[in-house]
């Protein structure tokens, strides 16, 4: 009695420090914020993002500008239209952080007067003289510089390019796509559409709370579910319940305090470890009803359950946190804080596991025995399923071993790729609307070629403008690249102003240095392509976002032609821009999973030898766990899952946590092996008991990830299907193929 009050005390001063713990850890979450910075997915250290950041500082960003494309059933040239395009860019020039707003009202062209020889600018539109209008028109449409840019191919929709401060933070994002939208709301246009970082940024960031809050209600939903399904009474839903959402808690608090903020990975984070740790809370209570069943009292049932679980427990959850904390190693900042901040959730999630339910079970009251002996349904289906495992022992080895080959084939077809917003369903409004700038205008997808002159070479030459124009022919006629805007395309087109479109200019130094020293008085525009201290110029232009493997081989291409055709060239180039640099991440990500994998073998096959100081328990314990993740590769093979950023972790995901069933299973088996149990009754007695908390648990992890589907994130909804069907198989292999092994290669001591 002394003993029971004791515990008794002991428990509650426990659960009322960790409540002290988590109104402190509350406080914290309240004030977290959302993000989705694109850029954070570059690599880190890396020599093209390195390049990069010294390229933008030495021009301009390539994504720090909004689109705005306007459709009118009567077409562009509408005055109406366009008297309220000419009052939409007087009301977004007063918009803050926005520096130029470029529309088919206010843009202008270059002329040289007849007999005086003076250039002077005019509006390539008069908008007060409609007479003028078809003349306009047909001039608009055989200017490269305009069509595919301001107005469309087909001239039914023109777009406004407002340029705003570069690198802008999130809030002044926010505030820009709420005042652009503010004003556009005031006008009564046939079709809208809007694009850019910073209006895509507040969708993105909107998205990721919504979804943040249906994930983890629906896995709550679901999982309650199954808690009844399992233990069929309220202590049993609501204790495990409570002990997650504490965890989650605590979790989302350190990474506030660690100043970090809930990006489009961490989003799926409080999911993972809700049901990620209610699989060490089922397979404890299961345990612990079981100890009850056998008779115990409620304090023995409680040590005894320490005792037998614990260890198996803190290995299943280390095996976990070292799973995710390979993810660390990654270059890229979202994915190695995703691992590192799951990784601490799991190992949160375990010490809460064994102080607070412990605790709690102390103070609740025990549960009937009686009705707890009439609830084990479990039983005679665990006998049967064993008893098959056995009987077809060969039968399954064969299955398993034909599987591993056809899914190792169909891993070879699996191609890594990605595109820009691949994170999206093709049936969202924002893709929609970078299909609407694709089809009618230069394309969505930004390419930067840097232009690294030569030393002592002069950029104004015949020779290096000679070159040039071959090098953007091969960009726009073999690359794809529209709308090309460069060094020597504003040269030229000044040139034309200036020398009335006489032929000839790459062919004149005279032209040349004449149409430079005319641009020294737009000193703005040639400083935007030409860096005389970098001795570096810019060519700038928009392609239609065909995935990475179309661009490698087009790349492929333009560096071969670099090595033929301009091998000799007083300049060399390198592609480079936000698009490239996410393919870049790809690239990287993908041999960083590869590693980071590796290295999960390499830890947790240290902790199996660790804990079985027996090799041929070692390979009984990663077959098991090895299928699985061929077996979703294969999926992904057959299926045509590409390989890209935004699933590039499943395979860590699935081998950390598909493993802790196994590390169970094996536990249990060596504790009766050590109680003098014969290898086949030993592992009969494991199947009986672990059996069920393998099941369980299993469809707790299947349907707490299956909840990810409803995601309109692509990256996420492959996480959550690709995850649950592993774990199908993961359950399966525990349950037929673990056994059979153990059969074949276990040998008593």
């Amino acid at each position: 009695m002394k003993d029971s009050k004791s515990y008794k005390k002991y428990s509650l001063l426990t659960l009322a420090t960790l409540l002290v713990v988590s109104l402190i850890a509350v406080s914290f979450v309240r004030q977290l914020e959302f993000d989705f910075d694109f850029e954070k997915f570059f690599p880190a250290n890396d020599d093209s993002s390195d390049f990069y950041k010294d390229y933008r500082k030495a021009f301009e960003s390539d994504n720090d500008f909004v689109l705005i494309g306007l459709e009118n059933k009567n077409g562009v040239f509408d005055q109406s239209f366009l008297k309220d395009i000419e009052k939409l860019v007087t009301e977004i020039e007063k918009i803050e952080n926005v520096e130029q707003v470029l529309a088919i009202t206010n843009a202008r062209d270059f002329k040289k007067a007849p007999g005086t020889g003076q250039i002077y600018d005019y509006p390539i539109l008069h908008i007060n003289k409609p007479e003028r209008y078809t003349r306009d028109s047909i001039s608009i449409a055989a200017n490269d510089l305009f069509r595919g840019t301001i107005v469309s191919k087909d001239l039914t929709s023109t777009a406004l390019w407002i340029k705003h401060t570069q690198q802008i933070s999130k809030e002044k994002c926010d505030n820009l796509s709420n005042d652009l939208h503010r004003v556009l709301d005031g006008f009564t246009f046939d079709k809208t559409h809007i694009m850019g970082r910073s209006v895509g940024q507040k969708i993105y960031v909107e998205m990721m709370q919504n979804e943040m809050m249906i994930f983890m209600g629906l896995s709550f939903i679901l999982v309650i579910a199954f808690l009844f399904i399992a233990f069929r009474s309220g202590w049993g839903i609501l204790i495990p319940i409570f002990v997650m959402t504490l965890a989650i808690i605590w979790n989302l608090a350190i990474i506030k305090l660690l100043g970090q903020k809930i990006d489009s990975m961490l989003t799926i984070l409080p999911t993972i470890i809700f049901v990620v740790g209610m699989s060490d809370i089922v397979h404890f209570l299961t345990r612990y009803l079981a100890e009850l069943r056998n008779g115990n009292d409620k304090l023995s049932a409680i040590k005894i359950t320490i005792r037998e679980v614990g260890l198996a427990t803190l290995l299943t959850s280390l095996t976990t946190a070292l799973g995710f904390l390979t993810l660390v190693s990654s270059p890229i900042l979202p994915i190695s804080n995703f691992g590192l901040y799951t990784a601490a959730g799991v190992i949160i999630a375990f010490i809460l596991t064994f102080s607070m339910l412990p605790s709690t079970l102390v103070l609740v009251h025990k549960p009937k025995v009686n009705a707890l002996k009439k609830r084990d349904y479990w039983k005679p289906k665990l006998a049967y399923l064993f008893l098959y495992s056995l009987r077809n022992r060969k039968t399954i080895l064969w299955l398993s071993l034909i599987t591993f080959v056809l899914s190792g084939w169909a891993i070879s077809t699996i191609r890594a790729n990605n595109y820009l917003l691949q994170g999206l369903n093709e049936n969202h409004p924002l893709k929609q609307e970078m299909r609407f700038f694709e089809k009618n205008y230069s394309g969505a997808r930004p390419l930067e070629v840097a232009v690294i002159f030569k030393p002592d070479t002069d950029p104004f030459s015949t020779k290096t403008m000679r070159e040039l124009a071959l090098l953007e022919d091969h960009l726009k006629h073999n690359y794809g690249l529209n709308a090309i805007t460069s060094f020597h395309s504003i040269l030229k087109k000044t040139d034309e102003v200036v020398s009335s479109k006489k032929p000839g200019f790459e062919d004149s130094e005279k032209r040349i240095k004449k149409a430079y020293i005319y641009l020294l008085n737009e000193r703005e525009i040639i400083q935007k392509f030409y860096n005389s201290e970098k001795n570096m110029a810019r060519i700038y232009g928009q392609t239609d976002d065909l995935g990475r493997q179309y661009y490698i081989s087009k790349g492929e291409d333009l560096e071969h032609f670099m090595q033929t055709e301009l091998k000799n060239a007083n300049f060399n180039i390198k592609l480079t821009g936000t698009a490239q640099l996410i393919d870049r991440s790809n690239e990287i990500l993908s041999s960083s999973m590869l590693k980071g994998l590796a290295l999960a073998f390499l830890m947790i096959a240290i902790l199996f030898g660790f804990l079985f100081k027996s090799w041929s328990m070692l390979v009984i314990s990663l077959i098991p766990n090895i299928l699985p993740l061929v077996m979703i590769g294969g999926v992904m093979g057959v299926s045509g899952i590409e390989f890209k950023v935004s699933n590039a972790i499943i395979f860590t995901i699935i081998f950390g946590i598909a493993v802790d069933d196994t590390i169970h299973f094996l536990s249990k088996f060596r504790m009766e092996i050590r109680k003098g149990r014969s290898m086949i009754y030993a592992m009969k007695r494991t199947f009986l008991t672990s059996g069920k908390a393998i099941i369980v648990t299993s469809l707790i992890l299947i349907a707490g990830f299956l909840t990810l589907v409803f995601s309109d994130f692509q990256g996420t909804f492959y996480i959550g299907l690709l995850i649950s069907l592993s774990l199908v198989f993961a359950v399966v292999a525990d349950l037929l193929l673990l056994p059979v092994l153990i059969w074949y290669l276990y040998r008593e001591r």
